[in-house]
């Protein structure tokens, strides 16, 4: 798309509703922008743009939750700052309404795979704690709560 990116691209997700493309990966500019490991695509204007706060390593996984403004859930092997100054690790959710990140559970090590259903987020990875509970490599996140998903590795 357009110059592209100056790495290698893991995953991409769409939000048909805005007409945006995301992705992430091991690249620190997309189209002569600054966008470290993850950035935007507006399709309509042929543009790319950073996320909030640059992230610190690698992104696996983006999937986007549209409602409006994109959600997006982020995995993969990196840090971030939230909007209260909170250092988020390996999984974060992004909001492009504030622009600002959040944590999603802080696991303890690379989130490879995210997927939604309704407003429970499953996450797949190297972890063995995450949300403070020890799980290992596969949760479930429903409402405020990380619970292991029956017949996962412990």
């Amino acid at each position: 798309v357009g110059d592209g990116c100056d790495g290698d691209i893991y995953t991409i997700a769409i939000d048909s509703a805005s007409n945006v493309l995301f992705m992430g990966g091991a690249f620190l500019s997309c189209g002569n922008v600054s966008t470290p490991y993850i950035a935007s695509y507006d399709i309509a204007n042929a543009s790319y743009a950073s996320l909030g706060v640059p992230l610190t390593g690698p992104v696996n996984k983006i999937v986007v939750s549209s409602g409006g403004w994109s959600t997006l859930y982020v995995g993969g092997n990196f840090t971030v700052t939230d909007g209260s100054g909170q250092t988020v690790s390996n999984a974060a959710i992004y909001q492009s309404n504030t622009n600002e990140w959040s944590s999603l559970g802080n696991p303890n090590a690379p989130i490879r795979a995210i997927a939604l259903q309704g407003d429970v987020v499953y996450l797949g990875g190297d972890f063995t704690t995450i949300g403070g509970e020890s799980i290992s490599g596969l949760a479930v996140k429903a409402g405020d709560y990380f619970l292991p998903i029956d017949g996962a590795p412990t």
